[in-house]
């Protein structure tokens, strides 16, 4: 079944969506990158507007660090797997050397993107 297929997402009416987020980035702190950028809910445009908001409001309060995952993972391979140019935008504005960064099992950003064949990850 692919991620598309899935029947449902979870609707967060707007007076909890600070909780939300704030769970979402508590999880990535921990590396958790595939559960917080990878979910079902970032293929919708609008709910990855919304958690980028959120990231760029901690970065102006925190200084955030994206650490790799104990997988080599960071959250500029997840986002280039899956093609999400706005997220990819994000992450090489914020953390640049990631683009040099591999995963446990020698993959890049750009690698995956390509393999993908997420042509405007590649060419960004």
């Amino acid at each position: 079944m692919g991620r598309s297929s899935l029947p449902f997402v979870v609707h967060i009416q707007p007076e909890y969506e600070s909780i939300y987020f704030n769970r979402q980035y508590k999880e990535a702190m921990k590396g958790n990158y595939w559960e917080v950028f990878g979910g079902i809910q970032t293929e919708n445009e609008a709910y990855r507007n919304l958690l980028l908001s959120f990231l760029k409001e901690q970065d102006k309060l925190l200084q955030t660090s994206y650490l790799p995952g104990d997988n080599g993972l960071t959250p500029l391979i997840v986002s280039s797997s899956l093609g999400y140019v706005d997220f990819v935008k994000y992450f090489i504005a914020k953390c640049r050397h990631y683009i040099e960064v591999k995963d446990n099992e020698g993959r890049s950003s750009f690698y995956v993107a390509c393999k993908n064949g997420h042509i405007a990850v590649v060419n960004y």
